[in-house]
């Protein structure tokens, strides 16, 4: 099963869908379970037939699309044919996902991560669940004493839905295997989500990336990284719990770190040759830093382009486990009813024209999968490495 995001839904962009008229304008579940529910209307199933066959990077054809689904259950257990990315969100759950972008929330103050059946609780700086005491990420075990999964909508529903104020007990462990256990009663209150922060972990400097949202996230970058270089030769960007984002904004960020019209990435549709190459921009403000990445399973889509970018052109290093493997960009198109269709429009090529769908970037100092939470352990394999590179 591809990793899921409960904190956000990310997409690259949006079109508005109409059943009248089609304008031609990057986790969730693998198989995102709805309640049995009517069929489309005439109007609207044509249309989402017309968007699949023209949209999707696979370019099915017409006669492949229509008769494949009538509601949205044959649709996403068709879409599910396809590749893992690709859904029908209805109009509740739709809306669930647009409350938790939203830049300024009331909550717990936690990112949830999911990759097969591993939660992983992310806590926000100064958020209610960091001033509970909950300061690093853990695995999530329960939230008010009920288990989540990525598979039942109902299940993390409540997440968006919570009141000032109110105790919410978290349990949560440092180990995967769930054995030790720790418990924190956290206060539901205001907090902000930010894309990016700038933190001491295991007293260092590291700039933490959650997400490649917005545009002010570059800008946001562009200040941490003057902070981080007037402290150290080093710069640590943590991207361990970074599902993706905007692919555009990950471009503007790698441009920050290389020199300007360096080929990053390209597009491409199913077995089409020609390619939409994107390159860097001018804005370079590092020097002769040595950039280190912080990389994990959870490290995913936009993420894994901006770090290969990097690893290429910036000689930086990679520090943790294989990432993701997802290399697919989606596109989100919104209908007027609140409901929306999320389609991999394109396929992501790093800057070598290689795909890693499927396939994950390799790191140059290997993490055991059980230490991707111990930053501590993160910075003495970095060391380790020091002390025996050449340079």
């Amino acid at each position: 099963m591809p990793f899921i995001f409960i904190g956000l839904l990310l997409l690259t962009t949006t079109t508005v869908a109409n059943e009248n008229n089609l304008q031609n304008p990057l986790q969730v579940d693998q198989a995102t379970q709805i309640p049995k529910a009517a069929q489309f209307e005439p109007h609207k199933l044509e249309t989402l037939i017309r968007l699949i066959h023209r949209f999707h990077y696979l370019r099915p054809t017409l006669a492949e699309t229509q008769g494949a689904f009538v509601d949205p259950t044959t649709l996403n257990n068709y879409l599910q044919s396809l590749d893992p990315y690709s859904k029908y969100i209805e109009a509740t759950r739709n809306e669930y996902y647009q409350k938790r972008q939203a830049k300024e929330q009331i909550g717990l103050g936690i990112n949830i991560l999911v990759k097969d059946a591993i939660l992983l609780a992310v806590p926000l700086y100064q958020g209610p669940a960091w001033k509970a005491g909950l300061k690093s990420p853990a695995y999530l075990i329960t939230i008010k004493q009920q288990k989540l999964s990525a598979h039942d909508f109902s299940s993390f529903r409540f997440l968006v839905e919570l009141l000032r104020g109110q105790k919410i007990p978290l349990q949560v462990s440092e180990h995967q295997s769930l054995k030790i256990s720790k418990s924190y009663s956290v206060t539901v209150d205001l907090f902000n989500n930010p894309a990016i922060e700038y933190l001491t972990v295991a007293k260092q400097k590291i700039i933490r990336i959650h997400a490649f949202d917005s545009r002010s996230m570059t800008r946001q970058l562009q200040q941490f990284l003057h902070q981080a270089m007037q402290q150290s030769n080093d710069i640590i960007l943590d991207l361990r719990y970074c599902p993706g984002g905007s692919l555009y904004e990950a471009i503007d960020a790698v441009s920050l770190f290389i020199p300007a019209n360096l080929k990053v990435s390209y597009l491409r549709k199913h077995k089409q040759k020609r390619l939409r190459s994107l390159s860097s921009l001018s804005g370079k403000v590092t020097q002769n830093q040595q950039i280190y990445l912080w990389v994990s399973p959870f490290t995913a889509s936009a993420a894994e382009i901006f770090a290969e970018a990097l690893q290429r052109y910036a000689n930086a290093i990679l520090v943790g486990t294989i990432t993701a493997g997802k290399c697919l960009s989606q596109q989100q198109f919104d209908f007027d009813d609140g409901s929306t269709l999320q389609l991999s429009v394109f396929e992501i090529l790093d800057s070598n024209k290689q795909t890693c769908q499927g396939k994950g970037l390799r790191p140059d100092i290997a993490i055991e999968p059980d230490n991707i939470l111990n930053s501590q352990y993160y910075f003495e394999k970095m060391q380790n490495f020091k002390s025996i590179s050449p340079n």
